[in-house]
């Protein structure tokens, strides 16, 4: 159990163990320094290493101008090298109509990409067109190739080209949902405005995979001399040594070898065949 308690008119973090009848406080800490307003907390694997991170949105004076996200990791805080440019800052409560100006502000987390790294979507106020706008942020490797000091292994990348999903303004809240069920992350956006007209709205995501499932089924040489119907019948023995080799090309990481051994684990075995599906 994760909790934001205020102490001496500070904020503190508490972890707890459960059950909630017999609750042992196993971790307390303290934000980053220097914070003018705490956003909500949230939790996720931010770097895939099976561990959940503590993220943290904040702005670091009052009119949020300079805006960050911290993340929490082996017992010290990150900050996380994202570049918002000049434009781009979390708003303030007297930017959002009622009653979502008395609500804190929050990132929504989901693998938009379906990269194995879970991205981000936040309502953030564009100064340029002077509009609270959704912007959805990147999960990427940080390094030298993307001109960063890395303060962390990850950084997010907003993505500023999304023309239709940055044309809906006015945005009050944005989160990512499965609208279609077809295993890829939609956007809703709620527009609304200081006449507490509210409207929802979907984007469709348009990723497009090279994922295909493939089912391989294998006979032996083998007869079944049992067979009264038919002679000869092929017959799916369970043999050792069977597999498969495909050679996929891949954008990102050029040609990869994929070995799938029939026997043993990776198979699903019927009795007159071997059937086999897996994933590229």
């Amino acid at each position: 159990l994760f909790l934001t308690i205020i102490y001496k008119n500070k904020p503190k973090f508490h972890v707890y163990e459960l059950p909630i009848t017999k609750m042992t406080l196993i971790k307390e800490y303290d934000p980053p320094p220097n914070i003018a307003i705490y956003h909500l907390s949230i939790f996720a694997d931010i770097d895939a290493d099976g561990e959940l991170e503590h993220i943290l949105p904040v702005c670091m004076n009052f009119d949020c101008s300079d805006s960050r996200i911290y993340v929490r990791d082996n017992n010290e805080w990150h900050q996380l090298p994202i570049q918002f440019g000049n434009d781009l800052r979390f708003p303030s409560k007297n930017e959002f109509p009622s009653p979502f100006d008395q609500i804190p502000i929050s990132v929504k987390i989901a693998d938009y990409n379906l990269d194995g790294y879970p991205d981000m979507v936040a309502i953030m106020k564009d100064s340029s067109n002077d509009s609270t706008v959704s912007i959805i942020l990147q999960n990427r490797a940080c390094g030298t190739d993307n001109n960063l000091h890395c303060t962390y292994n990850r950084t997010f990348t907003p993505q500023t080209d999304e023309e239709y999903i940055l044309a809906a303004r006015n945005a009050t809240l944005a989160v990512f949902f499965d609208v279609l069920e077809d295993g890829y992350p939609d956007l809703l956006v709620l527009q609304g405005s200081s006449k507490q007209n509210f409207q929802l709205i979907g984007f469709q995501n348009s990723l497009v995979q090279d994922v295909h499932f493939i089912k391989v089924m294998v006979l032996s040489t083998f007869s079944c001399d049992t067979c009264s119907h038919q002679q000869k019948l092929p017959y799916g023995n369970d043999q050792p040594g069977q597999s498969i080799k495909m050679e996929t090309i891949t954008i990102l990481d050029g040609i990869k070898d994929n070995w799938i051994q029939l026997s043993g684990r990776l198979n699903f075995q019927i009795n007159y065949s071997k059937t086999c599906s897996f994933d590229d």
